[in-house]
């Protein structure tokens, strides 16, 4: 009987320098992305199928296994393979671990997606726009500018990929934020949309994951997770606020950006690429620059930056107001006596940043990552927002027994609370991580304030992008404090791209209020009478001169253990070994102490390696070294910090 070499790759994490296709024999030959249970050592294991080929030689000079069982045939597309591929050649990953990731957990009950009989919205002219990009050959695009002017384009494109029978993957940053889109979907378009995301059900997933296979959903609303499902005639990628740091996975492998899996995902489907945002990143506009993507800005907000105005908090911290400013509190009035809208944003949820002793005047941190503990209001604890350490409201200081904390800084919480008192008759509703936990009560926040029921909403950065209304008539951030720039390489980029979401929210009637401490960023004064165009040139040059990317690629190592000892040794001892390679193309720094050196119980040192931007990893003499790292160690390719 004639036997074919079968290659298969374990779905299992190995060391990314080992063998990641292992042959087997099978009686008949399988196509690429079956899944299929084989032996692997002392155990079963199950794997994807790569390749099938005939066997040439005698079956006694391979000593090799038998695959067990073939689960499902085409169980993952051979499109799903290739991006698999690009996505561990490129993050220096094991292919087994991306491909799980394309692999769902069959739930014990499969739950079917109920249906529900939907209104389709207006439909109508066609926006140019949409029609331009519809009818180019191009494949790669950059549109920027206000987030209603691109909904429209972005209906059109979409009914325009239905009528051709392909699929649509609109890719967002944040759980929140889908929620949002999805509501705004589902008013359009009759079709079933897919909404998927790390918390919905197993079952769900799954039985989302089998009607995307066999094309029956055509739109799909997803986060980072989303360019690994089994589309099977895609057709377009739409990525909303594509320089958002949420898309780029960095707590386990492979460490991944759904932005650059979906430019390979494009690449090999076919589909048109959307790369959307209210403020770019520097590096997909130096992209633009070059001509590798079309861009097309949309309106003035991409151009000029709307007037805004800074009030100084300093020497008001007594006011029993406080952080509410009279000037604050005046724009609130009016907004609540017109029953028109506000959104506060504040960086930090709970009722404070800090506790602290009064007896010994040490604040209150996590015993697992030393960093303070945040009081919570609502659920009367202290809780870390690193890790999932709580401590009980009676529980007595760590480092002295006293009983007696203050609470120091500003959250959500202690905002909200302030903002019920001043304003006793207006309808004021709290977005923070806490309330998005619940799918239910964040939505129904959401709709009421898209309705107009909310007049005063205290949010964080996490869910002002997720909000939609025409009555919205100030945008304030509580504290400037907020829009300082850091010591990141990104960080101009970050307060940037704060401030133009916050532009993003107000009507033309609107205002854009920042209070402050300190007075004014340089960084403000440079946008009063600076277009973005001129202000991202400016960047692009200040990277250029520091070797930042996109001038350069960044690849981040980091080293982790209990022993503060041991980490620092050990990361010394694989600087030098990469040293000892004599590569004179890259540029290696290191090791150096992150601002949070201690995290989750352990301590922390990072390596950073410079190198062209085309170049990677595998292609260098410093992949022995890198792929030899014992357990404790990370790599991270494309890291959105350097800290």
């Amino acid at each position: 009987m004639k036997k074919y070499l079968i290659q298969v790759v374990p779905i299992i994490p190995l060391p990314v320098l080992g063998t990641q296709v292992f042959s087997y024999w099978h009686p008949e030959p399988l196509p690429v992305g079956t899944l299929v249970t084989a032996p692997f050592y002392f155990r079963e294991i199950k794997g994807v199928v790569v390749g099938s080929k005939k066997n040439s030689l005698p079956k006694s000079s391979l000593k090799l296994k038998n695959i067990n069982s073939v689960v499902e045939m085409k169980y993952i597309s051979e499109n799903q393979v290739g991006l698999a591929q690009k996505i561990a050649e490129y993050y220096f990953a094991p292919l087994g671990s991306v491909l799980k990731l394309m692999i769902p957990t069959e739930a014990g009950q499969r739950k079917e997606i109920k249906k529900s009989a939907r209104k389709t919205g207006i439909i109508g002219k066609m926006d140019e726009t949409a029609r331009e990009i519809m009818s180019s050959k191009r494949n790669k695009f950059l549109l920027y500018g206000h987030s209603k002017q691109r909904q429209k384009i972005n209906s059109d494109l979409i009914r325009q990929c239905i009528k051709k029978n392909k699929q649509c993957l609109i890719l967002v940053p944040e759980i929140f934020f889908s929620r949002g889109v999805h509501e705004k979907m589902q008013l359009e378009f009759s079709e079933e949309i897919a909404l998927i995301h790390s918390r919905i059900t197993k079952g769900k997933y799954y039985a989302f994951w089998k009607e995307i296979k066999a094309g029956k959903i055509k739109i799909v609303i997803a986060s980072k997770i989303g360019i690994f499902l089994p589309f099977t005639r895609l057709g377009l990628i739409i990525i909303q606020e594509e320089q958002d740091v949420s898309f780029k996975q960095w707590e386990s492998m492979p460490r991944y950006s759904a932005v650059r899996g979906a430019e390979f995902l494009a690449d090999l489907s076919g589909a048109k690429l959307m790369l959307e945002s209210v403020a770019p990143s520097s590096e997909t506009l130096y992209r633009a620059k070059k001509g590798e993507l079309m861009a097309v800005a949309l309106d003035k907000v991409s151009k000029k930056f709307p007037k805004f105005e800074i009030i100084t908090l300093e020497g008001k911290k007594k006011n029993p107001d406080f952080p509410i400013s009279n000037a604050l509190y005046g724009r609130l009035a009016k907004i609540v006596i017109k029953n028109k809208q506000a959104v506060i944003f504040v960086n930090r949820r709970g009722f404070s940043t800090r506790t602290i002793c009064e007896n010994c005047k040490k604040a209150l941190k996590c015993p697992k990552c030393k960093v303070a503990l945040v009081y919570s209001e609502e659920h009367g604890n202290y809780n870390c927002l690193h890790c999932k350490f709580k401590m009980d409201i009676l529980s007595a200081c760590p480092s002295c027994g006293g009983f007696q904390f203050s609470h120091r800084g500003i959250g959500t919480q202690t905002v909200e609370s302030k903002l019920k008192r001043l304003f006793p008759t207006a309808n004021i509703a709290r977005l923070d991580a806490d309330t998005i936990r619940s799918a239910e009560k964040s939505q129904i926040i959401m709709q009421k304030f898209s309705a107009g029921e909310i007049n005063i909403l205290v949010c964080t950065q996490s869910a002002i992008k997720g909000i939609y209304s025409d009555n919205i008539e100030l945008a304030a951030s509580i504290s400037g404090r907020d829009f300082i720039d850091g010591v990141e390489f990104n960080s101009r980029e970050l307060v940037i791209s704060r401030l133009f979401h916050m532009a993003n929210l107000i009507n033309k009637n609107g205002a854009l209020l920042i209070q402050s401490f300190f007075g004014g960023n340089p960084l403000f004064e440079r946008l009063k009478d600076t277009d973005l165009n001129k202000y991202f040139a400016q960047e692009l040059s200040v990277r250029r001169k520091f070797a930042y990317p996109p001038f350069r690629k960044f690849v981040k190592l980091i080293c982790r253990d209990k022993s503060e000892k041991k980490a620092r040794m050990e990361s010394q001892k694989t600087f030098d070994l990469l040293q000892s390679t004599g590569n004179n193309m890259i540029e290696i720094i290191g090791p150096y102490k992150p601002l949070s050196a201690w995290k989750r119980g352990l301590f922390q040192r990072n390596i950073l390696i410079k190198m062209e931007p085309k170049m990677n990893i595998q292609d260098l003499p410093i992949r022995s070294v890198i792929g030899s790292l014992r357990k404790g160690w990370s790599v991270d390719v494309d890291p959105v910090s350097l800290f």
